[in-house]
């Protein structure tokens, strides 16, 4: 196998990996959301959607003790 193709196939790899598991895990944490909820969702539908759906919701209320 070519060098080159091999450094494209891992960058290519890295960057996937990115749009689909990191970047749907930040977006949730950062809104007080299931980080893990939101990367299964971005797997099982599409990153893009999971991306937009989190922008669009905003962060989720903070959860408050009852006494």
């Amino acid at each position: 196998m070519d060098p080159i193709s091999a450094v494209i196939g891992i960058a290519a790899l890295l960057f996937i990996i990115w749009l689909c598991i990191i970047v749907p895990m930040n977006m949730a944490s950062n809104r007080n959301r299931s980080a893990l909820g939101w990367v299964l969702c971005s797997l099982l539908v599409s990153p893009l959607v999971a991306i937009i759906i989190l922008y669009a919701i905003g962060p989720a209320e903070p959860k408050t003790a009852r006494i």
